[in-house]
């Protein structure tokens, strides 16, 4: 009889569930994707060719106190012009992506090079629906992003090691002054003894260092990505974490890398021999205020409370030179912030700051999120203003945000961007720079990956923004017509 009871429950549950999943049915999920794709590329140029309704489950309720619901469904798309995703004005393939409720790994077919008219795209994709007067209504959302998983090694420390791990605790614990410092001033040299080491036993173990950036940060993913693939062609390869730039220039003229990705600013400031392999992606600035602010051009921030980015860092520079350009000087602010794209954007939320800007590749994932939950709008950088930063001896360079690249941005923002170089010095030998280019600029699936950064990767922007000369084994691959199928 428990038996008995358990099975009736079983499938009382199943049937109820099964009831629950009606709504929103398979012709309202087709029909939100079909709504994304007239809107996502103009003139439209996709149709679906396939549809399956995959399931829902149920959602947060919104800031408005919905219901929400998401549907999630496998269709195929076939192109009906030529589209090029890796086009750094155009949509990227994240930002589309994000359009179909999708991750970057959960749309494929993408093509380095282009797509074709033809071409199938297989879209693993959702759509978000909250409950308004008994109907679902379509609306954006976003997923959070993925965890960073686990070391796959957790072998214990030998000996040595553990006896020097428990001497600095023992350092810890002692002395009179407070343990929060104490324990600050520790974890800074053991960083840097952390970073020397990882440097000597890369040397002892491998043929070739890339010095990425921050772990979890774009930089070092493409790093860990150029490595894997040139290992796998018989060039050993290790790619470290790095504070950035300024990080990646001192290894590499130390003699400490043989190849980094850098910030073609920091590029052009970096005395010695560097070489760039090409130009991987544009970090546009972008500058958003609130849906409801009155601020309709950068020129009107004078007077206002405006997030910079952190001190000495990339979007700091930027900033400054975005609203000088605009009429706009430091100390015309009411007041400035220099806590980061994280904390600006809730500053921005509270009513705290009336602008952020952040200097990194689009679409990033927390403005995605903010623009879904219609939080931010997008300032463009009017033409004048534009004209004058990307002028004669400029690091930055034009490039405008395809509508869609954020949710609920139905027009093109005209913007600037840096350039994120792969650089190493004139001595790399020739015989490393060949595979290295082969993967970069077309063996490496970035899209497959998930990088947002990466997607937009592509042979035909490698001299795009360039601020130290070409390697000459670099040069020599550019100039060389690609194979017949190649990117």
């Amino acid at each position: 009889m428990a038996l008995l009871a358990r099975i009736v429950a079983l499938v009382l549950l199943v049937t109820g569930l099964s009831a629950c999943d009606g709504q929103p049915d398979a012709d309202a999920a087709r029909a939100a994707l079909e709504d994304r794709l007239a809107i996502a590329l103009k003139p439209p140029v996709t149709e679906i060719a396939g549809f399956r309704r995959m399931g829902s489950g149920d959602l947060p309720t919104d800031t408005q106190g919905r219901d929400r619901r998401i549907v999630y469904f496998n269709a195929t798309l076939r192109l009906t012009q030529d589209v090029d995703f890796a086009s750094w004005n155009g949509l990227s393939a994240p930002a589309f992506a994000a359009l179909l409720g999708a991750t970057e790994q959960g749309l494929l077919g993408i093509r380095h090079g282009g797509n074709r008219a033809g071409d199938e795209l297989r879209v693993h994709g959702s759509a978000t629906f909250a409950e308004e007067d008994g109907a679902w209504v379509a609306v954006p959302w976003i997923a959070p992003a993925v965890g960073v998983a686990s070391p796959d090694d957790n072998s214990a420390q030998p000996s040595e090691a553990r006896r020097l791990l428990d001497d600095v605790e023992a350092v810890l614990a002692r002395g009179e002054a407070p343990k929060p410092v104490r324990g600050a001033i520790v974890a800074e040299e053991l960083a840097k003894a952390l970073a020397a080491m990882r440097l000597r036993l890369d040397r002892l173990d491998r043929q070739l260092v890339i010095a990425g950036g921050q772990e979890g940060g774009e930089y070092a993913g493409i790093a860990a990505l150029i490595a894997t693939a040139v290992t796998r062609r018989g060039l050993d390869a290790v790619a470290i974490p790095t504070g950035g730039s300024l990080d990646n220039v001192a290894l590499l003229l130390d003699g400490e890398a043989d190849l980094a990705l850098v910030q073609s600013d920091v590029a052009a400031d970096a005395q010695g021999e560097l070489r760039a392999l090409g130009s991987l992606f544009p970090e546009p600035v972008q500058v958003v205020v609130r849906p409801d602010s009155p601020i309709a051009a950068i020129g009107e921030l004078a007077g206002r409370r405006v997030e910079l980015g952190l001190p000495g860092s990339g979007t700091r520079g930027n900033a400054e030179s975005v609203l000088a350009a605009s009429g706009v000087a430091i100390a015309d602010l009411a007041e400035i912030r220099e806590a980061g794209l994280a904390a600006g954007l809730q500053a921005l939320a509270a009513d705290e700051v009336d602008a952020v800007i952040a200097t990194l590749a689009a679409p990033a994932h927390s403005l995605q999120r903010a623009a879904a939950a219609g939080a931010v709008r997008l300032l463009p950088i009017e033409a004048v203003a534009r004209a004058r930063l990307t002028g004669p001896g400029s690091h930055l360079v034009p490039v405008t945000l395809a509508a869609n690249t954020y949710p609920g941005q139905d027009e093109p923002v005209d913007t600037v961007a840096t350039t994120a170089l792969l650089v190493a010095t004139a001595t790399l030998p020739d015989s490393a720079v060949e595979p290295l280019m082969d993967e970069v600029f077309g063996g490496i699936d970035f899209i497959g990956a998930g990088s947002v950064a990466g997607s937009r990767i592509a042979r035909v922007t490698a001299q795009t923004g360039l601020t130290v000369p070409l390697h000459a084994a670099a040069e020599r691959f550019l100039l060389r017509e690609p194979a017949i199928g190649a990117p």
